[in-house]
This record gives C-alpha cells, structure tokens and sequence, in this order.
C-alpha cells in the first residue's frame, strides 16, 4: 500500500530532528513567557521586602530558567536563588521592540566618537536585584564608573537612578518625621530590647575660636533581635511613590534642627553667693581654671580695646599645651642632671 518503502524511515527520522520544529518550539516558548512578563508590574516601591520571593517573577519564567539550571525535571522548587536572580535581571532588560544596533565603546576611545550605548529601563519593569546591586556598589565605593558600566552590562539601574532613589528615600523618611512631628528611624521595631548611646561629637578641639570648631551630640540605638520576639515594623514609607526626587527638598522638622536661643530677661540676674568646698583637691585645680577663664572672658568684657577671645576648650589646650611643655623640660632638666653625676663619679 506504500510507495518506496525503503525511504520510510529516513523521512520520518528527518521529521523528527528538523531543526524548523525546534526554532518553533523554542517561538511559542518565548510568547508565551513574553506576554506573561509584560503582563505584570514590577515597579520599585522604595523597600526590598518581599523582593527576592517567588512571586515577584512570573512562574512560567522562574520555572523555566531553574529546568535550564538544574535539568528539566525541577518543577516546582522555590528555594534556587541563582534562578530568581536570573529572571529579575531577565525582566528589568527584557523590551517590547528590538532595540537598534550599536558596537560597544571601548575603555580607550573617547564616547564622543561612538554612538551611546546606555539602555534606558522602563520603572515599571524596575525588579529589586538591579536596584539593590545599584545601590549596594553605590554605598560601598561611591564610584560612579562602577555603576554605569554595571548598568551597562544590564546587572544593576545607572548611576543617576541610584541618587534618583537615595533622594526619594529621603524625601520620603523626612515627610513621614513631618507627618508624624517624630523624628524616629523607620527601620524600628516595637518588642524589641532597645539600648541608646550618646557621646559627644567634638571637631577641631585646638581652634582657639568657635568658628572653625563643632560640638554636638550623637545618639546611636541598637536593637537585640530574639528568634521568639521577631518585632514588628509598622513604618512604611507611604509616600515613595510621590516624594522628590531632589536634594533641595530635604528638610526636617523645624524643632529637630533648629535650637531656639537662650536669652536672658532685661534686668539683672541675682545669683546667691553659695560656698561649696570640694573634697578632692584635683577638683579645686579644674575650678581654678574656669576660674581664670571666666575673668579673661570679663576682662575682655570690660576693656575699651578687643582682646582675642579664647574659647574654654581653647584654653584646656593651651593648658595641655603648657604642662606638657613643663614636663618635658623637667624630663631633660632630670637628664641632664643624671648625666653630670656620672660624669663626676667617673
């Protein structure tokens, strides 16, 4: 009943290996993870939470970029990180039309004589992996090469996205202190053992005037995570999506930076003389010396003429300064003694 039996079987073997069927195959693949990737919004909200989960790519995706990695048996494993990765990075460079053709610009040559060759990124095509390998290298090195050539590679968002979204943080954090008349850190939790440090923040102690010195203080708090008592974090920036994305826009609440002054009411102050003996004698030594401080400040007060006014911790440097001229001419006086002895004994 069949023509040319003998060519039977090498026309059906050639059916089956035709490369035709494998490009279709591979056509019908790529729509249909296409248009459920295009399908979705992958908008960066100002937090990671959540971001590296197996719901923030498609499943078709994921599932086929783990058979690529691990065979074509993996189905249903979430826990392949590399496969995550991969299909964020897959999603922030994918595009709806081809992109046009451009060779590559090399580190010797100048990009005034080569096309351009940045890529620009739709936002709602932005997935976490690239913002946070953007901002991770931004916050390390502070190298603006660095991050563009890592954009250019298509691994992280360009460098002027990254400071696009540090200010929009900010801008965000500040309108949450305002809305709240707080200034507390968002990363917070409550249930937490919470422990506060304070210490002085002291520069440039030698200046002998307060213009080129800064005192204040600095407040640290560390907070001891329990396995039983996780803590919750109830502050969310609300207000990402609408915030500035400009550096001239930060400000924090009127209170927070700016200290009211003290002033003293119009008439005299009348303060009682209080005689106070101090029990440690180290005690009377400092005393003496905010003692003499305090009558060149009056002195300098009271005269017709401008004096240099020191201030008090210009005047412990000049008192360190003074000791440790004092000791150390003793140090040689004793020297120089010792060496006389063994002269004369000699």
């Amino acid at each position: 009943m069949l023509t040319f039996n003998e060519n039977v079987g090498v026309a059906l073997k050639q059916m089956t290996e035709n490369p035709d069927s494998d490009a279709l195959n591979l056509v019908h693949t790529a729509k249909l993870i296409r248009n459920e990737l295009f399908s979705g919004e992958y908008t960066f909200k100002g937090t990671f939470e959540d971001s590296f989960s197996k719901t923030c790519v498609p499943q078709t995706l994921l599932t086929l970029i783990s058979m690529l990695l691990e065979g074509p048996g993996v189905y249903n494993k979430t826990d392949n990180t590399a496969a995550l990765t991969i299909a964020q990075l897959v999603i922030f460079n994918a595009v709806k039309n081809q992109r046009r053709q451009v060779r590559p610009i090399p580190d010797s040559q100048s990009q005034h004589d080569s096309p351009n060759v940045s890529v620009r990124h739709p936002l709602t095509q932005e997935t976490a992996v690239p913002v946070y390998l953007g901002v991770m290298i931004h916050s390390s090195t502070r190298n603006k090469k660095i991050v563009d050539k890592c954009h250019n590679l298509g691994l992280s968002v360009s460098y002027d996205r990254v400071l696009q979204i540090t200010n929009k943080i900010a801008n965000s954090v500040c309108d949450q202190y305002r809305k709240n008349d707080l200034v507390c850190p968002p990363s917070l939790r409550k249930g937490l053992f919470t422990v506060a440090a304070a210490d002085n923040i002291d520069h440039n102690l030698s200046s002998s005037t307060a213009n080129a010195s800064f005192h204040g203080t600095g407040l640290s708090l560390v907070q001891f995570s329990d396995a039983s008592v996780p803590g919750v974090c109830d502050r969310q920036l609300q207000s990402f999506s609408e915030a500035s994305d400009s550096v001239s826009d930060l400000f924090l609440p009127s209170y927070y930076c700016d200290v009211q002054p003290c002033v003293l009411p119009h008439k005299l102050v009348q303060v009682p003389n209080v005689k106070v003996e101090l029990s440690n004698p180290l005690l009377g030594v400092v005393c003496a010396g905010e003692h003499k401080w305090l009558e060149r400040v009056h002195m300098c007060l009271d005269l017709p003429i401008v004096l240099k006014l020191v201030t008090r911790h210009g005047q412990h440097f000049m008192h360190n300064q003074m000791n440790t001229m004092i000791m150390n001419y003793l140090f040689l006086h004793s020297c120089l003694c010792c060496a006389t002895i063994q002269t004369l004994l000699q």
